[in-house]
C-alpha cells in the first residue's frame, strides 16, 4: 500500500511539472497570475473531494488539450488512457460550443461526463468562482449568472458533485 500511495504521488508531481511546462508563459484572467495556478487550485479541490491520483493527475492537465499544443497521443504516451480519455472528456469542443452556445453546450457536456470528469469539471468552476475577488465585476455577474444556469439543469448528481455544487453556489454574486 504504501509504495502505490509513493507512486501516485510521484504520477502526480510528473502530471503537474508536465502542466508547468506546458502553460510556462500563460497568465489567469484578471489575476496576471501563472496560469499554473488554476490547474494547482483544481487539483487541490479534487483531492478535497475525495479524488484519486487519476482524477488528480487528469485535474493538473485538464487544460492542456485545450489550451496548449498539447496532443491528445502526447498524454496517452505520457500519462496512459486512463487519463487523456478523462482529459480529453474535459477538453471542450469549440465546433459544438459556436453552434450551441457556451451555456447549453457545457449543460449537454457535463451531462453526459462520466462522474470522474464531472468532479473535476464542477472544481475547474469552483476555482474560477472563487476568483471572483479580482475578477472584472461585468464579467464575474455574467459568469455567475451562466454558472447557476448550469448548475440548475444537471442530472445525475452523487453527494460528491452536490457538495462542490454547494460551494459553488456560495460564492456566486
Amino acid at each position: 500500500m504504501f509504495k502505490s500511495f509513493l507512486e501516485n504521488k510521484q504520477h502526480e508531481e510528473l502530471a503537474l511539472k508536465f502542466a508547468e511546462e506546458k502553460h510556462a508563459g500563460q497568465k489567469r484572467k484578471f489575476t496576471g497570475e501563472p496560469y499554473i495556478v488554476h490547474p494547482k487550485q483544481v487539483a487541490d479541490l479534487v483531492k478535497k473531494f475525495g479524488g484519486d491520483s487519476i482524477m488528480i493527475q487528469a485535474a493538473y492537465l485538464h487544460d492542456v488539450l485545450e489550451d496548449t499544443n498539447t496532443t491528445f497521443e502526447e498524454l496517452e504516451d505520457n500519462f496512459g488512457s486512463m487519463i487523456a480519455y478523462l482529459v480529453k472528456e474535459l477538453t471542450n469542443d469549440f465546433n459544438k460550443l459556436k453552434e450551441l452556445g457556451k451555456t447549453n453546450y457545457l449543460v449537454q457536456k457535463m451531462n453526459k461526463m462520466s462522474s470522474n470528469a464531472l468532479i473535476i469539471k464542477l472544481a475547474d468552476r469552483l476555482s474560477n468562482v472563487s476568483d471572483f475577488d479580482t475578477a472584472d465585476l461585468k464579467w464575474a455577474k455574467k459568469y455567475s449568472k451562466q454558472t447557476e444556469e448550469i448548475l440548475n439543469q444537471l442530472k445525475h448528481l452523487n453527494p460528491t458533485h452536490e457538495r462542490i455544487i454547494k460551494e459553488i453556489r456560495s460564492k456566486l454574486i
